[in-house]
Order: C-alpha cells, then structure tokens, then sequence
C-alpha cells in the first residue's frame, strides 16, 4: 500500500462527459490521509484468499457471470442464446467466473499477476475484511487517481499519449469490433503495467473497473465537504476507473471524474477492484498451519512468523533498526514492514531471499511443510535444498 496524503481537490467536473451519470458539478472536498493499494487486486492474492477461507464467489453461486464476447471461443458462444439488449456485447456465460474468466474452457494460469475479475462488491468486501482493509470512498478514489493534480482529465494529465506513450490499457480501434490492442493488451493487462501517478498508484484508470464503497446517486451537492461517504443506502454501487473495454466513442470513462454503477451481487469481465485502509494493516486474517506435520513445531514457526512480521511492521529505513532484525537492505526492511505477504507477492529482490521469503510465505499462510521453489524476478530458490541447519536458519529458529 502507498500513503496518500491528505487534502483538498475538486471533485467532478463542471464539464461533464456523460451527463447521466452526475460527474457534475465540480466541488471542493477534503480527504483526510488514509492507505491505498498500489496495484488492483490480482489473482494471485484473490487466490490466497479464497485457499485461506474457502471463500464461494458470488458468479460461482450463480453459475454464470457477463463476458464480452470478443473475449469468447466459438465453442463458448455457440451455447449462448441471449444477451443484454442495450449491450448484446455482453453474454452472460455459464461457468464464467474469477478462476474462468471467459468461461469454464479458459483458466488463468498465466494472469496470476493480472487483476482478478468477475469480483462482485459483495465479494471484494469479504476479502478487504479478511486482509484488514476495506473499500475506498468514492471521493478518495477519485483523490487518488488524481495523483495530486488539478482538473485534469487523466490521472497523468489532459492529453492521452504524452508524448505517444500508453498510459492506460483501454480499447484502440473500433469499438466493439476490432481492437487493435495498440496498447499491447486485447484483454487485462498485469498490474504493474504503464506508468504509476503522481501518488504511486498503477493502472487506477483503464484495465479493470474497480469498486468503491459509496451507494450510487447522479445528484450532488456544491457544498465543500470533508470525507463524504455517499449516500446512506440505495440500489448500486459505485465502480471507477473504466477497463480496458472503454473507447471514447462509447465508454469515455477511464477520466478521473467519470463514474458508472452495478448491483452489490454483479460481477463481469472487466470489474475487479483494490483497497484502501486508514492504516497499514499489519497481517492478512490467516490461520496457523497444523501442528506436528513436520519435525518443527509448526506452531512455533507459525508464531515466530508472525512475531518477526509484526516486528517489521514498525521498522522503517533506519539502518540500526534494520540490523536489529538482521535486514542488511531496506528493501529486505520493507518486506517486514508491509507484513511480508504483499511484496513477496511481486518477488521483490533482497539479499537475504531465503529467510525473508520464507517468512513472508509463512505469514500468507502457505504450508510451511511443503518446501516448494519461491520464484522471484531473478531466479528461484529452492528451500528443499538447504541443509537441515539452514532451514531452521530460515524458519528463524537456530
């Protein structure tokens, strides 16, 4: 997560775009500083989540989820008999879901770093709750995307290539016939893709929509206010950011005031989201590994893991508090200090790969009985190669 500091900022816009949809009129709103996620929500970790509670999406229960078509198989679409009549782009297939997102002849294997999908905001709730986060405000949405910039339409500023470079994943070409995937992605692209904003933050336009937690409403006050949360109740939520289905032509809403709405239970091809929090939240909610399944006591393990996280989680870049911890590099620091379980995640490079790793895993509830290769940016290590004295080295136990 990265801090966004607090603030005042326009929020909407006196020249809106889409007029139904309330991006208007522009007013001043304070935001107090608060926590967000530098990436949208990825497979990878919706995947840790669901492993570590069992957790049943909402499209799994329902058994089918919308997908734009040109993202199907012949074999799919061939099956499908219906679709939405303002949007016959969008079909609602049988066994779509986060783990198939164009139904169930497709599978994710190679997107574990792209962002997870078909995510209802019923279903991304449930896993900010697990991770010790929640969803953010509109208004801190719409604060964050601006990265510290003022009335511009993008989260870079007003011109969409600066310089002919791709900012955002969203549609080039004919919409919906033919895109040309200019931008290098027909589909989702990882999350680390295109250049961050001023705040740090990744692809918080184009790619994937992402919910936040305000209830819709298209009227709104010119009053200044300070940390609005939006309505009290109603039907929809509000969702941002647009995804890498949008064109101008049609879907003009990768602009840091453009906005659109689903019901809490709806989930598509092109919605996912990422979280916010007020602090950096120290642990995922997770659950000790079964004791005695190795010579170890995995209890022990499990809770000099956790003690050795939630140590990091004070730790800054202060080289003596570092070396308090026997982290020789601030990065290896701010393993620690995020509670491992994040920047493991994006095989962040540090001198000390195995112990660190190895506690980040613990700490993200990966069996420590299986010993399985971590993979980073420059390589793999093998734990089960390690003498008998280095793993208790690692698991911090010598």
């Amino acid at each position: 997560m990265v801090a966004i500091p607090g603030g005042a900022f326009t929020m909407g816009t006196d020249e809106p775009e889409i007029q139904q949809d309330g991006e208007w009129p522009a007013r001043r709103v304070h935001i107090n500083g608060f926590y967000m996620d530098q990436y949208e929500v990825s497979n990878e970790e919706f995947e840790r989540f669901v492993n570590s509670t069992g957790y049943v999406t909402e499209a799994e229960k329902f058994g089918d989820s919308f997908v734009f078509e040109g993202m199907l198989s012949e074999e799919v679409k061939a099956d499908i008999h219906q679709a939405v009549a303002a949007a016959p782009w969008w079909l609602p297939v049988k066994g779509a879901n986060w783990k198939h997102p164009e139904g169930p002849d497709s599978n994710i294997s190679n997107r574990m770093d792209h962002p997870v999908l078909h995510v209802s905001w019923n279903d991304a709730v449930a896993f900010c709750t697990w991770a010790g986060k929640r969803l953010p405000t509109e208004a801190e949405w719409e604060y964050s995307c601006r990265g510290g910039l003022e009335n511009r339409l993008f989260p870079w500023g007003n011109k969409l290539q600066p310089k002919g470079q791709h900012y955002a994943n969203i549609w080039q070409g004919v919409f919906p016939t033919s895109n040309t995937a200019e931008d290098g992605y027909k589909g989702t692209a990882p999350v680390t893709a295109f250049p961050p904003n001023g705040y740090g933050l990744y692809n918080i336009v184009g790619n994937a929509w992402e919910w936040t937690s305000d209830w819709w409403a298209v009227h709104h006050s010119t009053d200044e206010v300070h940390n609005p949360r939006g309505p009290s109740a109603g039907t929809d939520r509000v969702k941002k950011g647009g995804s890498y289905m949008c064109h101008k032509s049609y879907c003009y809403r990768y602009r840091c005031a453009a906005r659109s709405q689903n019901t809490p239970d709806s989930s598509a091809s092109n919605l996912g989201f990422r979280c916010a929090a007020d602090t950096l939240p120290r642990l995922p909610r997770i659950s000790p590994p079964t004791p005695g399944i190795v010579k170890y006591n995995a209890h022990a393990i499990w809770e000099k893991a956790i003690n050795n996280c939630h140590d990091g989680s004070e730790l800054n870049d202060n080289e003596g508090k570092r070396k308090e911890i026997g982290s020789s590099t601030p990065s290896a620091a701010v393993l620690q200090a995020e509670g491992g379980w994040r920047n493991a995640l994006w095989g962040k490079k540090t001198s000390d790969v195995s112990r660190y790793y190895h506690m980040s895993l613990l700490c993200t509830n990966v069996q420590v009985h299986s010993f399985r290769k971590v993979q980073t940016e420059r390589g793999a290590l093998s734990y089960s190669k390690l003498s008998e004295e280095n793993k208790r080295k690692t698991l911090g136990l010598a």
